[in-house]
């Protein structure tokens, strides 16, 4: 059991397991100001590659291009985003910080006005955005720690996922 706070946190051992929620238009639509964060500590991190998706609506079977993408590759936490469902409009593959395996870290991707950041354990990050736009994800499930497209799955814990309207101040860890 490897916890952030307390006893639980979802466990993925990189080998065939990963979490699916169905479709919510309260997490797949943000208009205004958002805010998507969570705990991760990976047991690995690949060192290139498609890399681990940590959270993501896209189906990338068919290639649809959605609100955002989180993932790992070769030691960094990557995020693209696209508010036009056909391109990276907004972020394209941005480095949002440099990771190491086996330590816990915070990750926020927060909008607050036209301003984007990323913020990890409490500091932005160079990956960032000025967009108004509207963003909203297809009608497809968010997938945890899974990768449609290349098959590769997170080794590691995730804790404290959350995805809100709003925007959280979270300036410490």
């Amino acid at each position: 059991n490897n916890s952030k706070w307390g006893i639980n946190s979802y466990a993925f051992d990189g080998n065939g397991d990963y979490l699916q929620v169905a479709y919510n238009p309260l997490w797949a639509n943000f208009p205004k100001d958002f805010t998507v964060e969570f705990w991760f500590y990976a047991n690995s991190i690949n060192a290139s590659g498609a890399g681990n998706v940590l959270v993501t609506q896209r189906n990338f079977s068919t290639n649809q291009y959605v609100p955002y993408v989180i993932w790992l590759v070769g030691g960094a936490v990557i995020v693209s985003m696209s508010s036009n469902n056909s391109s990276w409009d907004i972020i394209n593959g941005a480095n949002a910080g440099s990771v190491s395996a086996n330590t816990w870290y915070h990750f926020a991707l927060v909008r607050s006005g036209s301003s984007i950041k990323t913020y990890l354990n409490g500091t932005a990050q160079t990956a960032a955005a000025t967009s108004t736009a509207s963003f909203s994800g297809p009608v497809i499930p968010l997938n945890i720690g899974y990768s449609i497209e290349t098959s590769t799955y997170f080794n590691g814990y995730i804790e404290d996922l959350r995805i809100t309207t709003g925007y959280a101040d979270r300036k410490s860890t």
